[in-house]
């Protein structure tokens, strides 16, 4: 298979993909109207969908700030760090992408990451650990990494998948608290109250179900479809930073360097460690079982080794 058509196809199963989040969300919301309205199911799946985009737009416009904001990262100024930023001027031109801004990380692990939602909006970050301990040709490897994900939209669909697994979570604790909110509001009730008391612990306690279905059921599903969506897009990215360096090798000396890396990152949020070339949460894991992968932000290392290396055959 061809790079061009390893990237088509890597794109094909992201769509389908996203197409499977979006599905499940608004199932959710048609179950909820169908559980709670009857009839009009169909106008609480609307308006939990409406209010879904509405968080996911917002996600969109200013997840990037938030990222760097959580990360400790600081943006690099003009000629702070010369050869970094003559990698990235470098690697920009070639992926035909506006500079990115560039964000330092005072940490020892090896580890970077971008964001922002288009390339023109485009950022990267990186560990001073990964500067203190790469040569040039790694660098550039990762540089090119992170590039591709600006390049392709990455972020973009990230912040999507990321945002869907929100809602549904939120929705989830949403209902519990209603349901509880109801049960301690209704228990003052009077006895000639009995038969709206007995109607409104139904409705509590029926809310507080949903809300565990949603919680044991749509979550692990939702988190499963994000983490594929971020294997798929770490795959490309890879294949992409070498299609843009014509050189695959300083990729894998790289993850190689990465494979190596014991050092645990200092300020770490689950809402950016899918953004990483290296999962910072997850561990560096080698070698896993097909379930143990499902739960996995990042393929792993060697897999991703492996992948590179059949491209200098």
């Amino acid at each position: 298979m061809s790079l061009l058509q390893e990237i088509d196809q890597n794109k094909k199963r992201t769509v389908e993909l996203m197409i499977a989040a979006l599905v499940l969300l608004v199932g959710i919301g048609a179950a909820l109207g169908y559980l709670f309205a009857g009839n009009t199911w169909w106008q609480v799946a609307l308006w939990f969908l409406i209010g879904a985009s509405a968080y996911l737009i917002f996600n969109y416009f200013y997840s990037a700030k938030f990222l760097m904001n959580i990360s400790h990262a600081n943006e690099l100024q003009p000629g702070e760090n010369p050869q970094l930023e003559n990698i990235v001027s470098e690697v920009a031109q070639l992926a035909e992408i506006p500079m990115p801004k560039i964000y330092l990380i005072q940490d020892e692990t090896q580890n970077a990451f971008a964001t922002g939602r288009d390339p023109a909006h485009g950022q990267i970050a990186v560990t001073t650990g990964l500067l203190d301990h790469m040569n040039r040709a790694m660098i550039k490897g990762v540089i090119a990494h992170e590039a591709s994900h600006i390049r392709n939209y990455d972020v973009r669909v990230s912040t999507i998948a990321t945002g869907i697994t929100a809602v549904i979570s939120g929705t989830g604790v949403g209902l519990l608290r209603a349901g509880q909110l109801m049960l301690y509001t209704g228990s003052g009730r009077r006895r000639d109250d009995d038969d709206d008391g007995k109607n409104a612990a139904v409705l509590a306690l029926a809310l507080m179900l949903a809300g565990l279905v949603i919680m044991i059921v749509g979550v692990p599903m939702a988190r499963a479809l994000q983490f594929a969506v971020s294997r798929q897009r770490e795959s490309l990215a890879d294949v992409s930073a070498a299609e843009l360096t014509r050189n695959p090798q300083g990729l894998i000396d790289a993850l190689e360097e990465l494979k190596q890396d014991d050092v645990p990152m200092k300020h770490v949020n689950r809402a950016a460690a899918a953004l990483y070339i290296s999962a910072p949460v997850t561990g560096k894991d080698h070698q896993v079982g097909f379930f143990d992968k499902l739960w996995l932000s990042h393929p792993p290392l060697d897999e991703r080794i492996a992948r590179l290396q059949k491209l200098l055959d």
